[in-house]
């Protein structure tokens, strides 16, 4: 799937963004303004370990804004309680479930300072289209709520 074109409208209260693939949107991006220490894909951060979940194949840590993140892998196991490790955001909270965390070695480059920036560099293809502005914002208002 290659990438077209990026819709996107920054109003009062929210920022939302549409990627096409031709005519079609294939993702799909919303953030509203009154969540400022919302976890958000792509963010890296150092979490401490806090507890193993009781069926051994995950862990939760906490970030230091004080919410819990899921690492569903087994890098967690080998982690002393209460350490501290470098880890990415890769799916949000969602749905009474967690934001899901994967390890994230030191040395990998930064990742963006904001949530529009890292939905847009996540996007599938090698190049993602720079973001337009929406001459129209009833148009991802109304593709973002059919989704």
């Amino acid at each position: 799937m290659t990438i077209t074109h990026i819709l996107c409208h920054k109003g009062i209260g929210e920022t939302l963004a549409v990627a096409y693939a031709g005519d079609t949107p294939v993702a799909l991006f919303a953030d509203v303004w009154d969540e400022p220490d919302r976890l958000w894909v792509g963010q890296s951060f150092s979490a401490r370990l806090r507890h193993r979940s009781a069926d051994g194949r995950g862990a939760f840590l906490e970030t230091p804004t004080g919410d819990t993140v899921f690492m569903e892998t087994a890098p967690a196991s080998a982690v002393p309680m209460g350490e501290a490790m470098p880890v990415r955001i890769v799916a949000e909270a969602r749905r009474g479930k967690h934001a899901r965390v994967s390890t994230a070695s030191p040395s990998a480059p930064p990742a963006p300072q904001d949530s529009l920036a890292a939905w847009h560099a996540a996007l599938p293809g090698a190049q993602a289209p720079a973001i337009e502005t929406a001459p129209d914002p009833e148009t991802l208002h109304t593709v973002l709520s059919t989704a």
